[in-house]
């Protein structure tokens, strides 16, 4: 009963994180008034969240958010011709059968995994 509810993402440009998250994902993202922060609805049985303004980005060490997808390679192509690049390329975990990873960065220099079934 202890799993992730929510996910944060900054950002330094909300509207541009608009633009490419729904362009990337396809994810539903809606502004909440009079605040610098929009939600967005990633589709059924997902984790949705917020994308909250920020002066600067901060990187975690190591700590990021992953979103499943079905091709990494394909998600990341798109993403940087939205502007993003890769951080990461697509990488096989040791054991195959615990998916494949990925990394790319925002537009706005945010960092976001991408995980996918093997």
């Amino acid at each position: 009963m202890h799993g992730f509810c929510h996910i944060e993402l900054s950002t330094l440009d909300l509207e541009k994180a608009q633009k490419f998250y729904s362009e990337l994902f396809g994810w539903q993202i809606m502004p909440l008034p009079g605040m610098e922060y929009m939600i967005f609805n990633a589709g059924e049985g997902a984790i949705g969240g917020g994308i909250m303004k920020v002066d600067k980005i901060v990187q975690q060490d190591r700590v990021y958010s992953y979103v499943e997808v079905e091709d990494i390679e394909a998600i990341l192509k798109k993403a940087e011709s939205l502007g993003g690049k890769t951080i990461q390329a697509k990488q096989v975990l040791p054991d195959a059968s615990w998916g494949a990873t990925g990394v790319l960065e925002t537009p706005c220099g945010y960092r976001l995994g991408l995980w996918a079934k093997a």
